[in-house]
Parts: C-alpha cells; structure tokens; sequence
C-alpha cells in the first residue's frame, strides 16, 4: 500500500466484507477510492485539469452468463453500463493449454499478472471510459472517465481503484472456464511463484521445420525504439545516460531502473526496482520454426533465442510474419504484433470490440522464458514484459524482435534477422 500522500487508502475490508455477507442479487455498491484531485507525481497520464472526486462507489449487479451492470456512485446521475460482459476480463484457459495442468497454470498466472484494459466508449458527459483488471493482485480493478480536450483528444477527468468481491469473481471464473475457481486459487489469490519448474513444451507445440539463424543483428549503436506508451513513460526510467541499445545492455551500467507498480496501481520513483539486463546483450543461438499446437492443432511460426546464460526465449504465434513490411520503424501500437507473456495472453489494452473477439476466437500464441533446463523463469524478475514483433526490407525481408522491459516503460532490446533462409 502507498505511503503517498497523494494517493487515498483503499476501503477498509470491513466494507467489502460487508458487501460480501450482503449478497449481489439486486446489485450493492463497493467502495471505490478516487485517485486525489492534483494526481501523483510520476503518472504517465496527466489529468486534464483537476481529477473528479464525485464518485466513491460502484455498483455491481449480475445478470446471466458472466455480464453485469456497472454503476458509479453515489450521485444519482452517475454514469452507469447496463450490460458489460466481464469474463473477457478474468483469466481463461486458452485451447493451446487445455488437457494440462503446467500449461493452464502457466497461461491463468500470466493471465492474472498482466494488465487487462479496456474501453468501454463514451457515457454520460464522458468522451471515453476505461474498466480494467490490474496486474499487482487478484481483484484489483481501475475506473477511468477521460473528457474531450479542445483539439480533439481526450483526457483522463477521473480515475479510481475498488476491490472486485471474491466470491463475484470466482462466479465469472467458473463461468468463463468451467472449473471450480478453488482449484486455482492458490495461484491466483497473490503473486505465486512464477519459475522454477518443468515446462513440457511437448505438450504445447511439436516442431514441423526447423532453421537455424546464423545471421543477426542487435542494433547496439541505435537509438532505442519508443512507442506511444514508451514515450509517456521515459522519465520512469531512473537510469541517466541511455541513448542506444548498448546502454542498456552494456555490463558496466548496470543495473537498470525503474519506477516501481504499486498498490493500488502507480509508478512510485521513491521505491525503483532494479534490473540486470546484460545476458540480452550475448544470443548464442537464433531457430526460427514450423510448429503446431498440440491441444489446439494450429499452425504457427515460432522463435527461439538462446543466450549464453542459458535463458531461452520462446516466442509462438500463428500470425508471425504475416504483415507487410513496414518502409520505417513503428511508430504506433497497431505496426507491431504484440505478445504478452504466457499462453494466448490478451492484449494489454483494448477496445471492447476487439476484446469481445479476442474472447469468442482468440489468437494462437505463446511467449516464454526458460532456463538451460527448460525450467519456467519469472519473467517479471528479469526485466522483460513483452515482445513487439514486425518486419522490414523487401522481399523475404527481416523479422524485428523488440524486447519491452518492465511494465512496458522502455524497449530495451532490438534483435533483427533474416525472416527466412534459401
């Protein structure tokens, strides 16, 4: 919990204890904390003026199958949702992990851990809204109203935490997987315990082609890559002087860091946490490959790269290598095939359109770091979030792997080779 004092306690348990004990079946409002007026200093996203503090609760009220209605409080003229599907917001066993219990440990953690944002649309007087499942712990959810500016964008107006109910969220567990939410609460309820064991990878894909890639490029003497999020958060890297890729690799500067995520979901530079991320600096071996799902018989490309420290990263996905080659480097997020550790993780954030898809007929894929010995690694401990995928050149051209550090705040590796071989 936040010592700022920019920052309001979250509600007591006592309140959502009393929530819990008093049952959902017309709806009952929990307590929502307001993000305080002037913000905290550190957040990515600037207020638009001073934040709203008008709304101290949401009601939550169950329909049929996973949807509820949202609604702020306690102002009668609240803004409100009269129909919002929340199972595409709780973790799910993906077809790629269905029949073992590693691989749906694996994708449900990662799942859980990762930020699950999503727009909503306007309502009320708001230009835009945004619901979503943070990644610090199980319940932690965010509400975020943005008004039009002048020129066209919007801003963030209001932003609060509440405490989803754990008995409401087991219910959309079960009815998005249909197994009992105790079975896996364990892994979920707090951060577990990530690495250390046995991954059985010949569970999730079998190999069909194999190439190896002996040609690549790391790019040390670039000027490190920067998308829209990278760009709003520069200055949550506390390190001085990194102007290339070299510098985040470079032993010598080590180790990197960076504000910290806490409770109940800012960027504390008071509190950094550190990272040693030289081994990105040594891939021993490139494979790039034809695989196919085992539980989910799909077809999908797939890297692996192998450094001298033993780490192996492995990246899966049935769109790899699919886009056009872009004629410069990305600017935006939609150049970039983006992969969020785990198996057939969702997209950090979304509309809701593309979250209802993404919930119906999810894309096949897979992305993650093992040791020598084929043991799960941690990701979050190593200082790598995510990977940016696309291509460039002409003809077969290259494929660009751009490694996204902790919580997306820099790309901190660029790695490019040739997409295929004679």
């Amino acid at each position: 919990m936040s010592s700022l004092p920019l920052l309001r306690a979250l509600a007591p348990a006592s309140a959502l204890s009393a929530f819990l004990l008093g049952g959902t079946g017309n709806g009952t409002d929990i307590p929502m904390k307001p993000e305080q007026a002037d913000g905290y200093p550190g957040n990515p996203t600037k207020p638009f003026g001073p934040l709203m503090q008008d709304y101290t609760s949401i009601k939550l009220s169950p329909k049929a199958g996973g949807h509820y209605e949202l609604k702020l409080g306690p102002a009668a003229d609240a803004p409100g949702f009269a129909d919002v599907d929340l199972r595409p917001f709780v973790p799910r066993v993906p077809a790629l992990a269905k029949g073992d219990a590693t691989l749906t440990r694996i994708a449900l953690m990662q799942r859980e851990f990762n930020r699950n944002e999503t727009k909503l649309g306007p309502v009320g007087d708001f230009a835009e809204s945004k619901l979503a499942n943070n990644c610090l712990r199980c319940g932690m959810w965010e509400v975020v109203l943005e008004k039009k500016k002048d020129d066209g964008t919007t801003g963030m107006k209001y932003h609060g935490w509440f405490d989803f109910p754990k008995e409401e969220y087991a219910r959309i567990f079960e009815e998005a997987n249909g197994v009992k939410f105790a079975e896996y609460e364990k892994s979920l309820a707090q951060y577990p315990a990530m690495g250390g064991f046995p991954v059985p990878l010949e569970k999730l894909r079998t190999v069909v082609k194999d190439q190896e890639v002996t040609k690549f490029d790391l790019h040390l003497g670039d000027k490190p890559d920067q998308l829209p999020e990278q760009k709003r958060k520069a200055h949550l890297l506390l390190n001085q002087g990194v102007a290339t890729y070299a510098d985040f690799v470079d032993a010598k500067k080590q180790p990197i860091a960076t504000a910290k995520f806490a409770e109940p979901g800012f960027y504390d530079p008071k509190d950094p946490v550190k990272f040693d991320l030289a081994w990105l600096a040594h891939p021993k071996s490139i494979h790039l490959r034809e695989v196919k799902g085992v539980a989910d018989p799909v077809a999908m490309g797939e890297i692996e790269v192998v450094y001298e420290n033993g780490n192996r990263l492995l990246i899966g996905d049935a769109d790899l290598g699919k886009a056009a080659p872009l004629a410069k480097a990305p600017e935006k997020d939609g150049d970039v095939l983006r992969l969020t550790f785990g198996i057939c993780t969702p997209d950090i954030y979304a509309t809701l359109a593309e979250r209802t898809a993404e919930f119906t007929s999810g894309r096949a894929n897979y992305l993650m770091l093992l040791d020598a010995k084929g043991n799960h690694l941690d990701n979050h401990s190593t200082g790598v979030d995510r990977v940016f995928i696309y291509k460039s050149g002409t003809g077969a051209g290259e494929l660009n792997l751009l490694l996204v550090g902790y919580e997306r705040i820099a790309i901190v590796s660029h790695l490019s080779f040739a997409a295929a071989t004679p």
